[in-house]
């Protein structure tokens, strides 16, 4: 019996030197590369994903009793099913898109997005369609805050078992505070 505590005593001293390794401890990433896709995986049914930027991470879609997410990557299709292009849709969110421009380069969007420190877009639509690489978007979130994104990479890909999808890269920076300027 006293070794049994001893044990339990040295558990809980162990535990407490190692309080970073707790869940609630995660620092949320307010800006960084994401990759987005609208693969369907089979969890307890058919779900996709979307990005959460009060999380700071990818989040089920539908939700799973929990975080609604902010952007999900959506399939542009023809008649036959092909995917011929992305969309962005925010659930809940009719006011969630505003595209601010569009390069010809990597170079060129990601010199406007570094330069594009204050949002002052008044019009925002439900819907982000016809994603091509080299555009920067302003996301308006449903507690009306802020996020802007550079699109990198639009890929089709065949990989699924389920059906063909849309990978979007792009790189992000949320500002957390409801501002309308984005702060380094």
């Amino acid at each position: 019996m006293l070794i049994m505590k001893r044990v339990i005593i040295v558990i809980i001293i162990v535990a407490g030197l190692f309080p970073g390794c707790e869940r609630g401890d995660e620092k949320v990433k307010y800006s960084g590369e994401i990759v987005l896709t609208s693969e369907r995986i089979l969890t307890d049914t058919y779900r996709s994903t979307g990005f959460s930027f009060e999380e700071g991470k990818i989040v089920p879609y539908p939700p799973v009793g929990g975080v609604v997410p902010d952007i999900v990557v959506t399939n542009e299709t023809d008649l036959e099913g092909n995917i011929t292009g992305a969309n962005f849709t925010s659930p809940n969110n009719l006011i969630a898109f505003h595209l601010e421009a569009s390069f010809s380069t990597l170079t060129e969007a990601l010199a406007w997005y570094e330069g594009y420190n204050e949002v002052t877009a008044t019009d925002f639509s439900a819907l982000a369609n016809q994603l091509t690489p080299y555009q920067v978007w302003t996301v308006q979130t449903t507690t009306q805050k802020y996020a802007k994104l550079v699109i990198k990479n639009i890929e089709i890909k065949t990989d699924s078992p389920v059906s063909d999808y849309i990978a979007v890269t792009y790189e992000f920076q949320y500002q957390p505070d409801g501002s309308k300027i984005f702060s380094d």
